[in-house]
Order: structure tokens, then C-alpha cells, then sequence
């Protein structure tokens, strides 16, 4: 019986943990509803921040790219300028991807293999993508520019956020 107890009260502690989590999560995504306008797509906040200022800085500009890409979208651009941000985007990625794996070689970042995974099931992803937009067998969508967004957010707050502790600790800000 005491051990049935004891059981649930680990069970119990380990559900207030994750309901934490879940309503930090919740509150991020209320401020991004809130501050977000019309004509863009993902607002920078300190949410997306890793606190490192050269990244920093780079995530800002994905964001801002996103938001190019989305607004061409929503005020009817033609596929010729759509084609021409989703290529900026794209080679701004690789150049950022690249920028920050050779921060984790430099510092010996312990997580970088799995980071690079998901450097590189991205690329795969926008790569097949951008091959099927300029081909014309998928159009510029809100699904896929939505998709954009949440990799993008999701990968800075879950991943890149790790490093960022690391990073400081070796002296970069």
C-alpha cells in the first residue's frame, strides 16, 4: 500500500510538471497571438531569443524573410517573386544552419550530432518543397508557410535554446 502511494505521488508530481510546461507554453503562444499583426507571419519576442547575439540576430532575419515570404503570398505576388524570397530563405537557412554548426565544432557542443540531424531533415524538407514549387505540382500556401513558421519557432525554443546556456558559459553573449 505505502508503495501504491508513494507511485502515485511521483505520478502526480511529474503531471504538475508537465501541466508547468504546458502553461508556459500556453502563455508564449497568448503573447504571440497578441503582439502579432496583420502582415506578419511570426513577431519576434524574447521568447525566440537563445542569447547569444550573432544567432540572435540571425533568427531575426529568418523571421523577417518569413514574413516577406508571406506577405508577397497575402497581397497576390507572382510566383516569380515568391520563387525569389523562398530562394533567399532558403540560402539564408544554410548560411544560419552552417553558422551555427561551426559554433558547436569550435566549442565542442556536446548535442551538435543531434542538432545536425535536424539541420538536415529541414533542408531535406524545403529542398523537395522548393523542387515541387518551382515545378509547379504545389503552390505557395498557408499550410506550407504555416509549416515554415513552426519549424522555425519550434526548432529556436526547443533546440536552440539548449545551446544557448552552453554557449554563454564559453564566453559567447
Amino acid at each position: 500500500m505505502a508503495v501504491e502511494i508513494a507511485e502515485n505521488v511521483h505520478e502526480t508530481s511529474e503531471s504538475i510538471g508537465e501541466l508547468g510546461e504546458l502553461a508556459v507554453q500556453l502563455g508564449e503562444l497568448i503573447c504571440d497571438m497578441k503582439t502579432s499583426g496583420d502582415d506578419s507571419l511570426v513577431t519576434w519576442n524574447s521568447t525566440l531569443g537563445v542569447g547569444v547575439r550573432q544567432i540572435d540576430e540571425q533568427h531575426m532575419v529568418l523571421v523577417e524573410l518569413l514574413n516577406s515570404l508571406y506577405a508577397a503570398m497575402k497581397s497576390g505576388q507572382g510566383e516569380a517573386v515568391l520563387s525569389g524570397l523562398l530562394d533567399d530563405l532558403v540560402q539564408y537557412t544554410v548560411y544560419h544552419f552552417d553558422t551555427e554548426e561551426k559554433l558547436m565544432d569550435r566549442y565542442s557542443y556536446p548535442d551538435k550530432p543531434a542538432h545536425r540531424k535536424e539541420h538536415e531533415a529541414l533542408k531535406k524538407q524545403v529542398a523537395d518543397f522548393v523542387e515541387q514549387f518551382k515545378s509547379g505540382k504545389v503552390p505557395m500556401s498557408n499550410d506550407i508557410l504555416h509549416f515554415l513558421k513552426s519549424w522555425v519557432v519550434n526548432h529556436i525554443k526547443r533546440s536552440d535554446k539548449r545551446y544557448g546556456p552552453f554557449f554563454n558559459q564559453k564566453g559567447l553573449v
